[in-house]
Formats: structure tokens, sequence, C-alpha cells
């Protein structure tokens, strides 16, 4: 009998691990690079704002963003600069979307994530395809992060 119940923990434990493994995997699997190309296209944004009517060359521009901060699993997710200094962002815990803000002067960007909670200075390549700097919240934390220039969305969205 006790042979029976030990045997069945064993098949149970091996069954759910199995599924935490499965689960983890799903997790940490990178989205599809159609699903990451279109991401924040979708979002109903003016024509106005999906161009660079602001005179910066980064307004209407999208990145993908990449960072590990200590503790933390790595991050990528996709943000948008918007002409007036607004941005959206895909950052899977965002829940706050109104909140976030850049700047562009020359060849330097800030984007300031959360009212400020988290605020990302950095540079922009000679071609402008590539951004990268460092990164400080509220905590002190710091980190480096580094972002490509994504394709902007198709016409009409």
């Amino acid at each position: 009998m006790a042979w029976r119940i030990s045997s069945w923990c064993a098949v149970a434990l091996l069954a759910a691990a199995s599924l935490q493994t499965a689960q983890a995997k799903r997790v940490a699997s990178p989205a599809p690079a159609s699903s990451v190309q279109d991401s924040l296209c979708e979002r109903s944004v003016s024509a106005a704002d999906n161009s660079a009517s602001d005179g910066n060359a980064l307004s209407g521009s999208r990145w993908l963003i990449s960072y590990k901060t200590q503790g933390e699993p790595a991050r990528s997710y996709v943000f948008r600069l918007l002409p007036g200094g607004r941005m959206l962002n895909a950052h899977p815990n965002d829940r706050t979307p109104n909140n976030d803000r850049w700047e562009g002067k020359g060849r330097y960007v800030q984007l300031r994530f959360n009212d400020d909670y988290a605020v990302y200075s950095g540079v922009v390549n000679g071609s402008s395809d590539h951004l990268q700097g460092h990164a400080v919240n509220t905590a002190g934390d710091t980190w480096a992060w580094s972002a490509k220039r994504l394709e902007p969305c198709a016409a009409g969205k």
C-alpha cells in the first residue's frame, strides 16, 4: 500500500513539474517577428501623430528596447515616439499608458516612463537606427539598455 501511494505521489510530482516547464517555455518564448513588427501599430493614433510633424526626426518612430535589471529576467518590448513628447509602449506591466514622455535634442534622447519612475537617457547612432544608454529608477537602481528602430507602421495604422 505504501508503495502505491509513493508511486502516485511521484507521478503527480512529475506531472506538476512537466506542466511548470511547459508554462515557463510558453512565457519565455519570444513573440513572433510579425507581432513585434506590428506592435503599437494597431492602436488608434491620429494621422498627425504618425508623422514627424514636430520637426524631430524621431517623432513617429517605433523601437524594440532590450534591457536586464538586477534580479529580473531580460525584457524586450516596443515603444513608439509620438510628436509633442507623447510615447506609447507595450511593456507587459504598464498599467498607466498615458504618463510616458520623451524628448530628443540632437543625438540625445530621454525616455520617461510611469511619471518619471524610470528615466532612460541615451544617444542615437549616426544612422539613426539604434539607441543605447543607461536608465535609473526612483529607487536608485541603474541598468544599461539598447533599442533597435523598427519599420514604420503601414499607412492607416
